[in-house]
C-alpha cells in the first residue's frame, strides 16, 4: 500500500509577498463592503426621511388650510339670517351672529345670540361662558323660557310685556354674577310664557348703536 504524503510547499518570497498582497487587498475589498453596503443603506434612508419630511410637509400644509378655511365656511353660512326655534318660540339670528337653543336638563328652553363667536355650552343656561369671549362693542343675549318650571301668572316676578319685546339701555348696569360691564335682566310674560331675559353689554354705558342691536333681534321673538 503506497502512501502519498502531501508535499509540504512553503510559499516562496514572491509567493509570500504576493500572498499578503493579495490578503490585504481581500480584507480591504471586505471592509469596503460593509461600509459600502452602510452608505448606500444611509443614502436610502435620507432619500426616505427627505421623502417622508416633504409627504409630511404637504399633508400638514393640507390640513392647515384645510382648518383654515372651515372657520371661513362657519361665518359664510352666517352671513344670511337664520332663524332658531325650540318648542314654537321662534327667534331671528341676524347675519354675522352666533346662536346656539336648546332645552336644558329641566325642560327650560334655552337661547343664545351674540354679535361675536362664543363657545357653545349646553350646560350654561346664562351664558356666563359666553361673556368670556365678548369685546367691548359686543352684545349678548339670553333668552330662558321657564315656563316647563314655572308656569302660570303667580309669580309677579315676570311682569306681562305687549309686544315688541325691547330694553331700556338706561338699564344696563354691573349685574352679579356677570363678568360684563352691564347687563338688562328681566322677567317678561308673553302669551303665557315665562321668560327669564338678559341682554349683556360689553361697554358700560352700552352704546346706542348696541341697543338697538339687541332690540332689533328681541324684536323678532314670536311667541305661540
Amino acid at each position: 500500500m503506497t502512501v502519498v504524503q502531501a508535499r509540504d510547499r512553503r510559499p516562496s518570497g514572491d509567493d509570500r509577498a504576493g500572498g499578503s498582497q493579495s490578503s490585504v487587498d481581500l480584507l480591504a475589498r471586505r471592509s469596503r463592503i460593509p461600509d459600502m453596503a452602510v452608505r448606500r443603506a444611509l443614502t436610502v434612508v435620507a432619500a426616505i426621511l427627505v421623502i417622508g419630511v416633504a409627504v409630511s410637509g404637504w399633508s400638514f400644509a393640507s390640513s392647515r388650510s384645510t382648518l383654515d378655511r372651515e372657520p371661513n365656511k362657519e361665518r359664510a353660512a352666517t352671513t344670511a339670517s337664520t332663524t332658531i326655534a325650540v318648542n314654537g318660540v321662534h327667534l331671528t339670528v341676524p347675519a354675522g351672529w352666533d346662536s346656539e337653543s336648546f332645552v336644558n336638563p329641566s325642560g327650560m328652553a334655552v337661547f343664545r345670540l351674540g354679535s361675536f363667536e362664543f363657545r357653545h355650552a349646553p350646560d350654561d343656561d346664562v351664558g356666563q361662558i359666553a361673556q368670556a369671549s365678548m369685546g367691548a362693542s359686543d352684545v349678548l343675549i339670553n333668552i330662558v323660557d321657564v315656563t316647563a318650571t314655572d308656569p302660570g301668572a303667580t309669580n309677579s316676578y315676570y311682569r306681562s310685556v305687549p309686544p315688541p319685546l325691547t330694553v331700556d339701555g338706561s338699564q344696563a348696569i354691573q349685574q352679579e354674577g356677570y363678568e360684563v360691564p352691564a347687563a338688562v335682566i328681566r322677567g317678561v310674560r308673553i302669551n303665557a310664557h315665562n321668560f327669564y331675559l338678559s341682554v349683556a353689554f360689553g361697554s358700560a354705558p352700552p352704546s346706542r348703536a348696541q341697543v338697538a342691536a339687541a332690540d332689533a333681534v328681541l324684536r323678532t321673538l314670536a311667541v305661540p
